[in-house]
This record gives C-alpha cells, sequence and structure tokens, in this order.
C-alpha cells in the first residue's frame, strides 16, 4: 500500500498532521484539572534498607510531554488511515492529539491505582491479622513470635511503609 500525499509531498503532509498533533496536545493540556503544567525537574528518594538513600533527578516535561506525544499519535494515526483530504487530516491529527496523549496517561493512572489497590489489600490483611489476633493477657505480653498481627512481629512497620509507599504514589500522581 502506497500513501498518495495530500499536499505536494508526503514529508509535508506528515508536517502538517504532527504541528495539529502538537496542538492537540496542548489542547489536552489545557483540559486537564490542574492546568497547564510547566516543565520542572524533579527528585525521587528510593529508601534502602541498610544502605544509603538513593536520590535520583528527573525532568518531567509537562504539557511539552502531552504536545509530544500528541505529534506522534498523529504521524502514527496518519500512516495507518491515510485521510482523504486535507480537512480530515487535520480534525485526526487533532484528536488524535487530544486522545493519543489522554490514552497514555490514562494507562499510567490506572497503573497506579493497581499498585495503590495492592497496598490497600496488604494493609487490609494485616488489620485482618490484627483483629484475629487474642488479645493481650492484662499486664502480660505477647510472645517474641507472635508480637503484633497473628504472627506478624513487624506489621506495624510493615504498615508504616505501606503508607510511605502511598504517599509517594501519590505525590507521583499529582
Amino acid at each position: 500500500m502506497q500513501i498518495e500525499p495530500l499536499m505536494d509531498t508526503i514529508w509535508l503532509d506528515l508536517l502538517i498532521a504532527a504541528l495539529f498533533g502538537l496542538a492537540g496536545g496542548f489542547g489536552l493540556g489545557l483540559l486537564q484539572e490542574n492546568g497547564i503544567e510547566l516543565p520542572r525537574t524533579c527528585k525521587k528518594i528510593v529508601k534502602q534498607e541498610g544502605e544509603e538513600n538513593k536520590v535520583t533527578f528527573y525532568l518531567d516535561l509537562g504539557f511539552l510531554a502531552d504536545m509530544l506525544v500528541g505529534a506522534l499519535a498523529a504521524l502514527v494515526l496518519y500512516a495507518l488511515n491515510q485521510p482523504g483530504n486535507i480537512l480530515q487530516l487535520i480534525a485526526v491529527a487533532v484528536t488524535s492529539g487530544l486522545g493519543g496523549a489522554g490514552i497514555l496517561k490514562g494507562y499510567v493512572q490506572a497503573q497506579r491505582n493497581q499498585e495503590l489497590g495492592s497496598v490497600a489489600q496488604e494493609a487490609i490483611n494485616i488489620a485482618n491479622m490484627q483483629a484475629a489476633a487474642p488479645p493481650v493477657p492484662e499486664g502480660g505480653t505477647r510472645g517474641p513470635v507472635e508480637d503484633v498481627g497473628g504472627g506478624q512481629p513487624h506489621a506495624q512497620e510493615r504498615l508504616d511503609e505501606l503508607q510511605g509507599m502511598v504517599d509517594e504514589m501519590t505525590r507521583r500522581g499529582r
């Protein structure tokens, strides 16, 4: 299958698709709850037991990422389904620019929600084990193995770790 250009050359068609895909990605940024996010540098601290904390710096492209993904989505859609005229090219490019970045963000958010769900399930399991554990006798203590949570000697520590994970995932999602 050979692609017939709508304009003089295929490169001009691709340029138009990319530019309107960029515009669609920018439009997605305008529609976001927080509005346009400017590019910024971020710092992530990974706590490692028994070792020094690992610090990673990265660049969050903000609305520029939406625009780049929008342009890429418009180019892919043009290659897969060539429009019949220039008006269709523009409409498809803007729509794919809006949707391409939106689909990618939706995927990332679904992954984050899945992680949060597994953390929540683990916390519920620990709470259920603590609730099922026999009460501490008055003036007594539990044995070293059944300290907290029915055989979970470090349940409170694990709950604190889980809370830290939820806080980090929530920060990333903003």
